[in-house]
């Protein structure tokens, strides 16, 4: 910024062309990454996610405590690096919902309340012998509908249990718009501004009692998402921390933002207590039950190659001596077994309390590794059974022993054996490849480029270029790359759109075909069976029937068949990248050569070719971005979770289906069923993915042509400078030594940086 008022000083009105370079330059200035890893952690209520993540960021109290409600934890909560526009220590930002989600989510609220006051209460129906913890999750969600929508309309004399529960025609429509038209007298704090709520704060309490308006009044059944930014060292590598909803919610809205959010991760922490870690046998049933549960056809079709997957057993200080004495002492070498026992006897010998607790503190530290070895030996054996090209990173922590040790001396050995730091420094690792390379291009060609054309103020350039033909070529060079860039988005979405039509063509009748066949055979299930899945969403058990997805099974085949069309969709977007790739370096080379040809000197084409080196760059960030975007629409078209297509289309049917009641009820149920899978669901899936599919495309090659865009503008700015004969210039050309001195400075510190990035490569 010194520089910037430097150049300031000596800056008269009419120059525009310093104005520009004094504004990139404070661009410059607040360059930031952009490049993110999202991880997601999946975890039981109890499994130690909130203390973990209170661990890793280096808090204490930061992370919202299951202990505290269920609606805190039952929130997406991302923890993200605070930056320039956050001045105090933490910053907390909440999104609520918007209208339509609003809408949606009251829809959800009353059903889940009426669909347990309103069951048949006639004795030996399906309801009664559903399984125990199902029925408790159906009261449960009724409960919990109850509290949402109390705390928000419980001040209004209309609201009450007899009014949700009104069973005349037309009644479920009418509650859900008289909650709607309630919804917009909401008086949100006066900080809430367009969907969002921000407030700064200087410390965890005042953070926990700003979370708490959101979280425990009349705000919290529209609270969507809560971003919590600090400071800390492993955010500040790059990644997002985000603590997802637990199984144990049993909000519908909120499992499904938790879901739809977990098909953006790049990496999930799987997080399990290590006792039943080690006690379950199978590593599906165990630990990977949740990812099972939230992506089914990600886990089934892919086992997690597409997204990377960690294991984190926690409480790892909560260790029965006895028992693991006897577990593991027999499985493990000579040297370790002498050692406990040369341990135990020294305890039973000595009299001092203090030495005894010492011992006995590394007899529990040998069991905690001996565990903690047995545990990741285990979880990665049975991984490998069916991943045998892959290997499983497994964690073993305890947030508990390491808040004991962190800062107190003479605590490293015990500070290790917590595992936190081991863990911390995996989190850092996680984006480091992505960020080196792109802070390494800033270096070498956003900041070494702006840098030459700094010093091009300084500098007599003699050219046979005039500044008007060197315009005249740069406006050919801009046209050219943004026809191609646009063309390269027209054959694309056409290619990939055609693709997708052509399936969808020739396999709509077979899926619709399969689609029945599953339906029919739930046409022959009790009454009640049949309501009690509609009530559900299609996703249930009962003892009778065990646990089925009638979404999952409604798209069963062209979730098969569309993953080949889908994985050529990929491949055909990236082969249009390697093409745009091609076509933008040619017209690169070209640029360049025309300059050359035309008598730029040596000075400006070295400006030229700094900056230009960013064009590559940025395609091939671009390539990479839309393939993970790819990816995560995929997730969303095939799998048959709450946040997935299918069961958004499938919802009008079981929310009208859910609200039938009286004779013909099943009936009814059943045709409205029908007609749905017949009629709607796979025409509106191929139009929701056609339209996901070309948005996705505008605007990747929209971002992209607008980030090349601001590098040929650079590269306008660069040869404009060396080239202008303007008395603004020559003021700043004919000024002291202050001017060069600054520069040389600059580019001291440059080439400093410039080697750190070379020596950490």
């Amino acid at each position: 910024m010194a520089l910037c008022d430097t150049i300031k000083e000596h800056n008269t009105d009419d120059s525009k062309t310093v104005d520009a370079l004094r504004k990139d330059l404070k661009q410059l200035c607040t360059f930031k990454p952009t490049r993110e890893k999202i991880v997601g952690l999946l975890g039981r209520s109890g499994e130690g996610k909130s203390s973990l993540i209170n661990s890793l960021l280096g808090f204490t109290d930061l992370a919202p405590a299951g202990d505290i409600g269920t609606a805190c934890t039952s929130v997406v909560t991302e923890f993200r690096q605070k930056d320039g526009r956050h001045a105090s220590q933490i910053t907390l930002e909440v999104e609520y919902y918007t209208e339509a989600e609003i809408e949606e989510l009251l829809a959800d609220l009353v059903g889940n309340f009426r669909k347990v006051e309103l069951l048949p209460k006639a004795p030996s129906t399906e309801d009664e012998e559903a399984l125990p913890r199902n029925r408790q999750h159906s009261e449960n969600q009724s409960k919990e509908a109850w509290s949402a929508l109390q705390a928000a309309f419980g001040h209004h004399e209309l609201f009450g249990r007899s009014f949700l529960l009104d069973q005349t025609e037309g009644a479920f429509d009418r509650i859900v718009s008289q909650l709607n038209q309630w919804t917009q007298l909401l008086q949100w704090p006066e900080e809430a501004k367009d969907g969002r709520y921000s407030i700064s704060v200087d410390d965890e309490d005042e953070c926990a009692e700003n979370i708490s308006l959101f979280m425990q009044d009349k705000f919290w059944p529209f609270t969507k998402i809560m971003r919590i930014f600090i400071d800390s060292d492993i955010l500040r590598s790059g990644i997002v921390l985000t603590d997802l909803p637990g199984r144990s919610d049993t909000n519908t809205a909120r499992i499904k933002a938790g879901q739809m959010y977990l098909t953006t991760c790049d990496c999930v922490f799987i997080l399990s207590n290590i006792s039943r870690a080690v006690t379950d046998d199978s590593l599906k049933s165990s630990v990977y039950e949740l990812l099972a549960q939230e992506m089914p056809l990600e886990w089934e079709m892919n086992r997690g190659e597409r997204l990377q997957v960690i294991v984190i057993c926690t409480k790892t200080d909560e260790i029965n001596i006895p028992a693991n004495k006897r577990a593991f002492i027999p499985d493990n070498s000579p040297e370790f077994r002498s050692c406990i026992q040369e341990l135990e006897k020294e305890k039973k010998q000595t009299d001092d309390e203090k030495k005894k607790k010492s011992l006995q503190t590394q007899i529990k530290s040998l069991l905690i590794k001996a565990r903690n070895n047995n545990v990741r030996s285990k979880l990665r054996r049975s991984y490998q059974l069916e991943n045998p090209n892959s290997q499983l990173n497994v964690f073993c922590v305890s947030s508990k022993m390491y808040n004991k040790s962190v800062n107190k001396d003479g605590a490293d050995r015990m500070l290790e054996l917590s595992g936190i730091p081991l863990l911390r420094l995996f989190c850092r690792s996680l984006n480091r490849l992505d960020r080196r390379e792109e802070i390494s291009n800033f270096i070498r060609s956003d900041l070494r480029g702006l840098l030459n054309t700094v010093d091009l103020l300084s500098s007599t350039i003699i050219s046979q270029m005039d500044g008007e033909t060197a315009a005249e070529v740069w406006k050919d060079a801009q046209e050219k790359i943004d026809y191609i860039i646009i063309s390269a988005e027209d054959e694309t979405k056409e290619q990939c759109l055609k693709t997708l039509a052509d399936y969808f063509e020739r396999r709509t009748t077979i899926w619709k075909q399969a689609a029945l066949q599953q339906f029919q055979k739930w046409l022959s299930w009790h009454w009640t069976q049949f309501d009690a899945f509609c009530l559900h969403y299609g996703d249930y058990e009962t003892k009778k029937i065990k646990r089925t997805n009638w979404n999952r099974d409604i798209i069963w085949r062209m979730a098969q068949e569309l993953a080949y069309p889908l994985t050529e969709i990929e491949e055909d977007a990236s082969g249009a990248f390697d093409k745009l790739l091609s076509h933008v370096q040619q017209e690169e080379d070209d640029l360049k050569e025309t300059y050359k040809e035309g008598g730029l000197p040596p000075a400006l084409l070295f400006g030229v070719e700094l900056h230009v080196q960013s064009l590559a760059f940025e395609v091939r960030k671009a390539q990479k971005n839309l393939k993970r975007e790819l990816v995560i629409l995929c997730r969303s078209f095939l799998e048959a979770n709450r946040a997935s297509y299918v069961v958004q289309k499938m919802m009008p049917a079981y929310l009208s289906a859910s609200s039938e009641f009286g004779s013909g009820m099943m009936r009814r149920q059943q045709n409205m069923m029908r007609s749905q899978i017949t009629d709607e669901l796979f025409p509106a899936m191929q139009t929701a993915m056609e339209d996901s599919l070309s948005g996705l495309f505008e605007s990747t090659f929209g971002d992209l042509r607008n980030k090349l865009q601001h590098i040929l503008h650079l590269v306008r700015n660069s040869v404009a400078i060396g080239l202008a004969s303007s008395s603004a210039l020559q003021q700043v050309r004919t000024d002291t030594d202050s001017f060069r001195s600054g520069v040389q400075q600059l580019r001291a510190e440059y080439e400093h940086i410039a080697d750190q990035i070379g020596a950490a490569q």
